[in-house]
């Protein structure tokens, strides 16, 4: 059995606390949900959602850390930029590693047609020539300072692409991936064998570090994710989105379902969160309070429907705030 709670160093620079990662998601790692998964110990290493870079405009070191308290805790950071515009990218990437940030990583992966449409994204994955070139400059500009890594799908339009792709990966010096079984074209859809594409990506990548993502619902899919393909680790996603304790059940090794005890202290955490960081105001309560107890509780729950009801209600009573 993997042992998915074990450090893995991928080199001197970055050194992942778990084999366990969460995938980035934009709108969902707000800084509440960062502040109550650090709280609880759901999440270790962040991979933050992408910073999108438009050519010619570096984000200031200001900017930066503002996009990146969050996601800063004593667990080594991988920030995840979106771009299409080599210069850019790199000079971006080697702020980032003057600012002592230990990873960076390239999204070569996502497939929203808007990020496709402005060139971005799995759009560079599909344009090999400019995907390469990113890449060695990226590399380049942060060699002896961070990791680099990139975030890819099995190929734009077909998994016949994983060797061309991977001939960048060797090429460029790559030594950690991040690979999304299903190709760009696919999106979210259901694919036959993802998993041979996952062992045919590792066959042509032997070296680097290979941490697999699609799919994975429980510690049995991310045990199987493993055995089956060779990869180092696994990268949840859209689970996390219904059962925010996925990470430590699989870091944990265990296969319980959370009790209704810990799904209340999630949602505790959460609004204490939100007081915390003084956006707990009527607006937040109404939407981003229900979205947690959906994330914590689903919505077919009897808890669901009550605080649904009258959610400044049922805050109170959760997390009473008495006046001083």
């Amino acid at each position: 059995m993997t042992d998915f709670g074990k450090p893995l160093k991928i080199d001197p620079h970055l050194t992942l606390s778990t084999r366990a990662l969460a995938s980035p998601m934009a709108g969902i790692m707000n800084p509440v949900f960062c502040h109550t998964a650090a709280a609880l110990g759901l999440v270790r290493n962040w991979i933050t959602p992408f910073i999108s870079i438009s050519p010619g405009s570096v984000p200031s070191v200001k900017a930066l850390t503002g996009k990146l308290a969050p996601f800063r805790n004593q667990d080594a950071l991988i920030v995840q930029l979106l771009g299409h515009d080599p210069v850019t990218m790199a000079a971006t990437a080697k702020r980032l590693s003057e600012m002592g940030i230990p990873g960076i990583n390239l999204n070569f992966a996502c497939p929203s047609p808007l990020v496709m449409k402005n060139g971005n994204g799995g759009a560079v994955l599909a344009n090999r020539k400019l995907m390469r070139e990113i890449t060695a400059c990226v590399a380049e500009a942060v060699s002896g300072k961070a990791n680099l890594s990139l975030k890819i799908r099995c190929g734009a339009e077909s998994p016949d692409e994983l060797p061309e792709i991977a001939g960048i990966v060797r090429d460029t010096g790559i030594n950690f991936v991040i690979a999304h079984f299903r190709s760009v074209k696919e999106m979210y859809g259901p694919v036959e064998n993802p998993l041979d594409r996952l062992k045919k990506l590792r066959d042509l990548l032997p070296d680097p570090v290979l941490i697999g993502n699609g799919d994975i619902q429980s510690r049995q899919t991310a045990e199987q994710m493993v055995e089956q393909t060779g990869c180092d680790g696994i990268a949840v996603g859209r689970a996390m989105l219904s059962n925010p304790f996925l990470l430590k059940m699989i870091c944990e090794g265990n296969d319980a379902a959370a009790t209704e005890e810990d799904r209340m202290i999630f949602l505790r955490s959460a609004l204490q969160s939100a007081r915390d960081l003084n956006c707990d105001s009527k607006r937040w309560l109404q939407h981003s309070f229900i979205e947690f107890a959906r994330m914590g509780f689903g919505v077919n729950s009897p808890v669901f429907r009550k605080i649904t009801a009258d959610p400044a209600a049922f805050a109170q009573k959760l997390a009473p705030i008495t006046e001083k």
